[in-house]
C-alpha cells in the first residue's frame, strides 16, 4: 500500500516536471519564432524595394547605392537561409533604407519631370478616340503629378509605398505608349452575313495584325528578358441599327441563356441584341488573336483580354449622317499593348 502511494506521488512529480519543461521550452521557442518572423518580413521588404529599383534600372543611374542595397540584401538573405534570424535583420534594414533613398531620388529626378511629358504624348496619341486604352493611364499620371509636393514632406513607409505605386504606374504608362498597336476590322468583310464567327477574310486580316503584335512581343522579350510580358488587348465591337429576324439561328445563338433579360419593347429589344452581337464578335476576334499570338509560345507570357460590346453607339471618327444600316458603324476595333510584371 505504501509502495502504491509512493508510486502515485512519483508519477505526479514526473508529470509536473514534464509540464514545467514544456512551458520552459515553449517560452524559449516563442522569441525565436518571433525573431524568425521579423527577419523574414525585413528580408522580404528589402527584396521588394530592391526589385523595384532594379525594374526602373536605377542601378544604371545610381550604381553605388544600388550595389550597396544589393549586397546588404544578399547578406541578410544568406543569414536567413542559415537560420541566423537575428543577424539577418540589420543588413536587411540597411538594404531597405538604401533602396528607399534611391527610389525617392529616382522619383524626384526621373518620374516627376517625365510624367507630364508622358501624359502629353499619350493625349496626342489618343486624340478623340474614346476607346483607346491609353486613356486609362491619364488619371494615374495626373495623380503622380498632384502628389509630387505632398511626397516631399512625407517620411517613412507610407511615402516609400507611394513612390513604389507611382513608379509602377509610370512604367505601365510608358510601356503602354511605347507598345500600343491598333486595327479596325470591318464587319462586312470580317464576318459572314448573319454570323459572329470570323470569315476567311477576317482571319487573314487578323493574322496579319497578330504578326505585328508578335514582332513587338519579341522585341520586348529581348529588351526585358527577366520580366514576364503581359499583352493586354481591348476589343470593342459596334453594329448598325438593323433589327433581327428572330426565326434565324443568329437570334437563338446570341439570346441563349439570357432570354429573361431581353427587353420586350422596341427599340430597347433591338439595341440589347445588337450590343450582344457586338460582344460576340469582339470575343471571336479575341479568341483568334490569342491563338495566333500564343502559337509556339513557351516563354513567360500572359494575355489579358477586355471585351466591350457597344452595339449601336457611334464609333469615334464617324461623321453624320448615320443611316440605319451605315456600314461605317459595323466595325470591331482592336487595341494591344504590352506591360511588364
Amino acid at each position: 500500500m505504501a509502495d502504491s502511494v509512493k508510486d502515485r506521488i512519483m508519477l505526479q512529480i514526473f508529470r509536473c516536471f514534464c509540464v514545467v519543461t514544456l512551458i520552459v521550452f515553449a517560452a524559449s521557442c516563442a522569441p525565436n519564432l518571433a525573431m524568425q518572423k521579423q527577419a523574414e518580413d525585413f528580408v522580404g521588404k528589402a527584396g521588394q524595394y530592391l526589385g523595384a529599383a532594379k525594374k526602373v534600372k536605377a542601378g544604371e543611374k545610381y550604381p553605388d547605392q544600388f550595389e550597396k542595397a544589393r549586397k546588404d540584401y544578399e547578406i541578410a538573405k544568406d543569414f536567413l537561409e542559415k537560420q541566423k534570424a537575428e543577424q539577418a535583420i540589420q543588413p536587411a534594414e540597411n538594404s531597405v533604407k538604401t533602396s528607399e533613398t534611391l527610389l525617392r531620388q529616382y522619383y524626384r529626378e526621373e518620374i516627376i519631370p517625365n510624367a507630364e511629358k508622358l501624359m502629353k504624348a499619350i493625349k496626342a496619341k489618343v486624340g478623340d478616340d474614346i476607346d483607346n486604352p491609353l486613356n486609362d493611364q491619364i488619371p494615374d499620371l495626373e495623380g503622380i503629378l498632384s502628389r509630387a509636393k505632398e511626397m516631399e514632406t512625407m517620411k517613412g513607409a507610407i511615402a516609400t509605398d507611394l513612390v513604389l505605386d507611382s513608379t509602377r504606374k509610370f512604367l505601365i504608362a510608358g510601356d503602354s505608349l511605347e507598345s500600343i498597336t491598333s486595327e479596325e476590322l470591318k464587319s462586312d468583310v470580317s464576318f459572314d452575313i448573319g454570323k459572329y464567327e470570323l470569315s476567311d477574310e477576317g482571319r487573314v486580316a487578323l493574322e496579319a495584325f497578330a504578326g505585328n503584335i508578335i514582332a513587338g512581343k519579341n522585341r520586348y522579350k529581348e529588351k526585358y528578358p527577366d520580366d514576364t510580358i503581359v499583352i493586354k488587348s481591348r476589343i470593342v465591337g459596334y453594329t448598325d441599327q438593323i433589327g433581327f429576324d428572330e426565326k434565324k439561328p443568329l437570334f437563338k445563338e446570341i439570346s441563349s441563356g439570357i432570354e429573361d433579360r431581353i427587353p420586350k419593347e422596341q427599340p430597347e429589344r433591338r439595341q440589347f441584341l445588337n450590343k450582344r452581337l457586338a460582344e460576340f464578335r469582339a470575343r471571336a476576334i479575341s479568341s483568334h488573336l490569342e491563338g495566333f499570338i500564343k502559337k509556339g509560345e513557351e516563354s513567360r507570357l500572359k494575355i489579358t483580354p477586355e471585351i466591350i460590346g457597344k452595339g449601336e453607339d457611334i464609333p469615334p471618327g464617324v461623321a453624320e449622317p448615320y443611316p440605319t444600316n451605315d456600314p461605317r458603324r459595323r466595325v470591331c476595333k482592336i487595341y494591344n499593348f504590352m506591360v511588364r510584371e
